[in-house]
């Protein structure tokens, strides 16, 4: 008697396949930018995460970044208005200043040059179209920011000048003490973006952490099972609404706690909606 083939079985590889079209297909789009925006709007569907959660931990990681540059490119867009604003409210407010005084000491042994960001400091140096140079007895800086004034000063190439030797009188010049505090806050500020930014991308990441770990108390307490890559998944694409709003308005309006609470509440509905089998020790 012979004896029972057994059932044919799906060769790894075609499996594999099958999952790798699985994932092109609910990422085909992502690769444009519409697909991106596409996809963000998705995220405020709790029934589009049992879709969204077959993609791996990579995709989640880049959907990630990606979401948090966009924020912050918006936030700097968001910006501009702000400076510009802020470069008239310094001239105003130095009108309040009675008196300022300055007295600076430079002593180098060598010129200190930085081409690549067109600063120098040195004792005595000629100024030669520098973005900054500083000497013992004077300070240059371009002629750049004063578009924000009257854009016609482009045309010009003389520098902005001030004299240490007046530095007790600077206020005299109002004009130019308001410039020279605008410059050095447009100089600080690609270190002050830069520093949020990673602040950021870590709370954030923070953020996902804690929320995935509560899915994980939260679906063993329903006696529902799901994956813990599901649940990085869905704790990423349900806190893009916290992360627009926390990124973008953040630092200019008091946001409290309400962005958190959306996306925890859209967390959790997911995470029920995604993990519908039961453990297994508990159907019977």
């Amino acid at each position: 008697m012979e004896k029972e083939k057994p059932r044919a079985q799906l060769h790894p590889e075609i499996f594999d396949e099958a999952k790798k079209r699985v994932k092109e297909e609910m990422h085909k789009e992502y690769v444009t930018f519409v697909g991106f925006l596409g996809m963000l709007i998705r995220t405020v569907n709790p029934l589009s995460y049992k879709k969204l959660c077959n993609a791996g931990f990579g995709h989640g990681l880049r959907f990630y970044f990606h979401l948090l540059c966009f924020s912050f490119m918006l936030f700097f867009l968001f910006t501009i208005p702000y400076l510009v604003h802020f470069y008239k409210d310094i001239h105003e407010q130095t009108n309040y200043l009675n008196n300022f005084t300055l007295a600076p000491q430079l002593d180098v042994n060598q010129s200190i040059e930085f081409p690549q960001f067109g600063i120098a400091v040195a004792n005595q140096k000629t100024y030669d179209k520098e973005l900054l140079l500083i000497t013992q007895q004077s300070l240059y800086w371009k002629n750049g920011i004063c578009v924000f004034s009257n854009i016609a000063c482009l045309l010009y190439d003389e520098p902005h000048y001030l004299d240490f030797s007046q530095a007790p009188q600077i206020v005299e010049d109002r004009d130019k003490f308001a410039n020279a505090i605008f410059f050095f806050i447009l100089l600080m500020l690609p270190g002050i973006l830069i520093i949020i930014f990673f602040y950021l991308s870590i709370k954030f990441f923070l953020v996902i952490l804690l929320y995935s770990f509560f899915g994980f108390a939260y679906t063993t307490l329903i006696r529902y099972e799901v994956r813990m890559r599901q649940l990085f998944l869905i704790a990423i694409y349900s806190l893009t609404p916290t992360i627009f709003v926390e990124t973008i308005f953040g630092l200019y309006y008091e946001t409290y706690y309400v962005p958190y609470v959306l996306s925890f509440v859209l967390f959790v509905v997911s995470t029920y909606l995604v993990a519908e089998k039961p453990f297994h020790h508990f159907k019977h």
